[in-house]
């Protein structure tokens, strides 16, 4: 089964500064295409709950955080950060 991805607004302005600012802007956009599909497939593979329904992928050079909506089969990224 799959999952619907959105993402929020500031996940938009987060992965847009990303890239803007990147050294390799066609490795952010491909980390977070790869991300969002990866979410897509299922959300809980090799992910990391962190708290209170927030979760964290890495697929350097970035990181995202989203919540999962099971039963709606949705997953909004809501943050999108550099990869540590």
């Amino acid at each position: 089964m799959s999952f619907h991805v959105t993402w929020d607004n500031e996940a938009r302005k987060d992965r847009a500064y990303l890239w803007a600012t990147a050294p390799d802007p066609a490795a952010v956009r491909a980390a977070t295409d790869a991300a969002a599909a990866a979410l897509g497939r299922d959300p809980y593979q090799g992910t990391t709950h962190l708290s209170e329904g927030l979760w964290r992928l890495i697929v350097p050079p970035v990181m995202v955080y989203f919540e999962i909506d099971h039963a709606g089969r949705q997953v909004t990224i809501t943050d999108v950060l550099p990869a540590p």
